[in-house]
């Protein structure tokens, strides 16, 4: 896959490389974020879709609906400003996956639902999580320069290490 078509754009969603999930993540949130109410959408993806409480008016105070209730007060504006994150959250998530994983979120009602499908399937289990975590650290811990190599060269290598660390939480 060419990196052009994995990384997005301003008005184009990260293609998700599995190899690249790491970065993936990263891109993805900032672009989320850099949306028009990208905090809302940002929202949608972390802590799940909106759901109105639906009210109605008895004698001027506004009550909970009951289930047997039909016709619930109007939404609120804040309210549609929600739902339409939530689709924009949806729709901009269901882009960034490629075809190759589809099967995988495409019965999917949230894009929370995408986001942590993919994070399970990707991540894995909690044995592998301390796996790669194991790997990170042994990667610091054993972190020394080629000969002949530049300066230049070992500090990008080093910073990579540093990077890695930060992402898991320990930097």
């Amino acid at each position: 896959m060419q990196i052009a078509k994995s990384v997005g754009g301003p008005t184009r969603a990260p293609l998700l490389v599995i190899e690249e999930y790491d970065h993936w993540k990263v891109r993805m949130e900032r672009f989320l974020l850099a949306k028009d109410k990208g905090e809302e959408i940002w929202r949608s993806v972390t802590k799940g879709p909106h759901v109105p409480v639906r009210t109605v008016v008895r004698d001027a105070a506004a009550q909970p609906m009951r289930e047997d209730e039909t016709h619930p007060a109007p939404l609120t504006v804040d309210d549609i400003e929600k739902l339409h994150a939530d689709q924009v959250a949806f729709l901009e998530m269901v882009f960034g996956v490629p075809p190759s994983l589809f099967e995988h979120i495409k019965l999917c009602k949230s894009a929370k639902d995408i986001w942590d499908t993919l994070q399970d399937l990707i991540e894995g289990s909690e044995y592998m999580k301390d796996k790669r975590l194991t790997l990170v650290v042994n990667d610091f811990d054993t972190f020394t320069t080629t000969p002949g190599e530049s300066v230049a060269s070992a500090s990008n290598r080093y910073r990579i290490v540093v990077n890695n660390l930060t992402a898991h939480g320990i930097v």
